[in-house]
């Protein structure tokens, strides 16, 4: 039986961004070429205003090794994403576009200050997985992605059939070649639906089945899950479950068709809001965690 992944986790050591990273950050692009991301989805539109909400993340390790993750501007300069993509916050960028790494990116601003939960858990069952980056500059786009209480009405609670869009520029595929995942597929923003299957006794995380060959996958971390058609993110893409617990006999070599996990954004109301704030009176130049 497998054990819970880390989404990041699984892509570090496979990508090779870094150097294009850096020199991207004057030419503005990204020269690795990849195309697609999301498990059995399809590549998201600019006509779909949700894109301009949704940001790639290029993270380092503490050791130099490499990844993506994603991110919601819920702010003009206000990223919501989660809590195991943050290392190294001096070298992350923020990076808008549609296809960023394969073709220009519409915009690459770095990381001017961030804030982890301080009860984040990142080893055995991921908890608290929620982190806030606050940019050096505003986006580039107009559109920012609705949270649950800044509608006329508040989201009510989650339940099993509440359907959910999803986000990322991760791979297209889990399943394992010699132990390893094809990571050429990254880097383009793509979208898929799925339906809430379950959520934690205290409702701070919900699962979604990705069985039927749709869902998020490597590089996928820290994207949104809306609300249906809506402009409102409700999940914070944490990790996959690669097998079904109770029947470690049915372990394949696919490690994102089983279920995936969101931190639930309404059950954070009060952090994010304290936290944002937090950032905003900051005075400090340098980098946080709090």
């Amino acid at each position: 039986m497998k054990d819970v992944v880390t989404l990041l986790s699984l892509l570090l050591l496979m990508l090779h961004l870094g150097a294009c990273a850096d020199r991207s950050a004057v030419q503005g692009e990204i020269t690795s070429g990849n195309t697609d991301a999301i498990v059995g989805g399809e590549t998201a539109e600019a006509s779909d205003l949700r894109t301009e909400t949704t940001v790639l993340i290029l993270t380092k390790s503490d050791t130099g090794q490499e990844g993506i993750c994603a991110g919601t501007m819920i702010q003009p300069d206000i990223v919501l994403t989660a809590a195991h993509c943050i290392s190294n916050p001096e070298s992350m960028q923020v990076v808008f576009g549609l296809a960023p790494i394969k073709q220009a990116a519409d915009k690459i601003i770095r990381v001017k200050n961030y804030i982890i939960h301080g009860n984040f858990n990142r080893d055995g069952e991921v908890r608290n997985d929620i982190a806030l980056l606050q940019i050096q500059e505003r986006s580039p786009h107009s559109s920012v992605a609705n949270v649950p209480w800044t509608k006329t009405k508040t989201i009510t609670p989650l339940t099993s059939d509440t359907s959910l869009d999803v986000y990322g520029y991760g791979i297209d595929s889990g399943k394992l070649k010699k132990g390893k995942l094809n990571t050429k597929s990254t880097g383009v923003l793509r979208t898929t639906r799925l339906q809430i299957v379950k959520q934690s006794k205290n409702g701070d995380v919900f699962f979604a089945s990705q069985s039927k060959g749709h869902g998020i996958c490597a590089g996928d971390s820290g994207g949104p899950a809306f609300l249906g058609n809506s402009n409102v993110i409700i999940g914070i893409t944490s990790r996959a479950i690669t097998d079904d617990p109770s029947k470690p006999e049915l372990a394949d070599n696919d490690v994102c068709n089983y279920e995936s996990v969101f931190t639930n954004v309404l059950s954070y109301k009060t952090w994010i809001i304290n936290s944002v704030q937090w950032l905003r009176n900051s005075e400090k130049k340098s980098l946080h965690k709090l």
